[in-house]
């Protein structure tokens, strides 16, 4: 997230975040057969990659605009990939 840093000390508060990617992602996602029961992956290739940018792509609706830079997808310990607000994967 990107944003000014308020009294609090956050950019957001971590239980609004966690709630707006619940909503936008994890609920729609987990446990699903991601290619056949989750519209926004109708005809995506379901690879880390395109998760991380199908995945900012719901989430950056969420938050107050402007705010989300990046998405991450953790496969494992040694795939890791991620969406930066350009909408690229690396």
């Amino acid at each position: 997230m990107r944003g000014v840093v308020d009294a609090e000390g956050m950019v957001m508060d971590a239980a609004a975040l966690e709630q707006a990617m619940r909503t936008a992602v994890v609920d729609l996602v987990d446990h699903r057969d991601l290619t056949r029961d989750v519209p926004a992956l109708t005809g995506t290739i379901t690879t880390g990659e395109n998760l991380a940018v199908a995945f900012h792509r719901m989430i950056a609706q969420a938050p107050p605009p402007g705010r989300l830079v990046r998405v991450a997808v953790v496969e494992t310990e040694n795939n890791r990939f991620e969406c930066e607000a350009t909408g690229e994967a690396s």
